[in-house]
């Protein structure tokens, strides 16, 4: 039996989730993958394995996100609101990029690099452990 809950997620503005995510376009696709707008993750939960589906339903301006959980247990509410938490933390959707994008508006050719790249919040790992592996695996 599989149990899921779905909610929404608000980021800070700006944030453009298909720039952020088309880092995991590529990798092991049974841990974590980035094809056709959707992004899936595996993270534990308290303990559990929970498969993270993200979509955007909003824009770059006024963004959100669908989560979709999936677990092969029960669905607890602080493994939701852990989930939420952890989701915020991964994808950096609490972090502010007006004052950075305000800061370099007067530099053109650095004003012209964030244009392109307007809206992309740099992803982490949940754990100093995963940073390690990634950072070993991709050198």
């Amino acid at each position: 039996m599989t149990f899921t809950e779905t909610f929404i997620l608000e980021p800070l503005a700006p944030f453009d989730f298909d720039l952020t995510a088309q880092i995991f376009s590529s990798g092991d696709k049974q841990i974590r993958a980035y094809s056709n707008g959707e992004l899936h993750q595996v993270l534990r939960i308290n303990g559990n394995p929970i498969l993270i589906k993200l979509t955007s339903l909003g824009t770059i301006e006024q963004p959100k996100l669908k989560v979709e959980l999936e677990s092969n247990n029960a669905i607890t509410s602080q493994d939701k609101q852990n989930a939420k938490e952890l989701i915020r933390f991964i994808f950096n959707l609490d972090f502010n990029l007006c004052s950075f994008y305000k800061d370099l508006e007067d530099d053109p050719t650095i004003h012209q690099i964030t244009q392109k790249l307007y809206g992309l919040k740099n992803p982490t790992t949940p754990t100093v452990f995963e940073s390690l592996v990634d950072s070993i695996v991709e050198q």
